[in-house]
């Protein structure tokens, strides 16, 4: 019921939502699997609630109407909260202390921890990029190999080749994930 809205933009981006999400933990979930360092239902898991606070900014657009068909300010919105919120969301579900730094940090491509040891949100990081070849996004995001989340799990073997390998490979899980959670 939550991808169900009154609103053709809200619709649309919900759907949307929906499509990346499941995209970005199927890829997640093969790449974790790939690495072997990664327990890859955890990855899927991180994958599928990234983006959680953008389903919530979504959900509370809806109670105002100037917010339901401005896609501007509906996408500025989220991208100033949708890591903030995410954040908060999985920290007051009781989420594992990583996914609630996996929704701050997902979108941020040039992040640099403190710490050089892989995480899940260097994961979910290079599954997102995975998840735009091919689409309009692609050209607003920088090359997977320019990420730091790349050299941090020690991608060097990673060729274009092997990334579309990796996007078929997931092709199964995505239609599988979509199939589970839309029954």
């Amino acid at each position: 019921e939550l991808f169900q809205k009154s609103s053709k933009l809200l619709n649309r981006r919900m759907k949307r939502l929906w499509d990346h999400s499941a995209r970005v933990a199927a890829v997640s979930h093969v790449l974790a699997k790939k690495l072997g360092k990664f327990d890859p239902e955890h990855a899927l898991l991180a994958g599928l609630v990234h983006d959680i606070g953008v389903l919530a900014i979504i959900n509370y657009a809806t109670q105002f109407p100037e917010a339901q068909e401005n896609k501007k300010v509906l996408d500025s919105t989220i991208k100033s909260l949708r890591g903030q919120v995410g954040s908060m969301i999985l920290k007051k579900w009781d989420f594992p202390d990583d996914l609630p730094a996996v929704a701050a940090d997902a979108e941020n491509w040039m992040r640099s921890p403190p710490s050089k040891r892989p995480d899940y949100t260097d994961i979910v990081i290079i599954a997102q990029l995975h998840s735009f070849i091919g689409t309009d996004d692609m050209a607003t995001t920088p090359a997977i190999d320019a990420v730091p989340s790349f050299k941090r799990l020690g991608l060097s073997q990673l060729t274009p080749k092997m990334s579309l390998k990796l996007l078929d490979e997931a092709k199964e899980e995505i239609a599988e994930a979509r199939a589970l959670l839309s029954a």
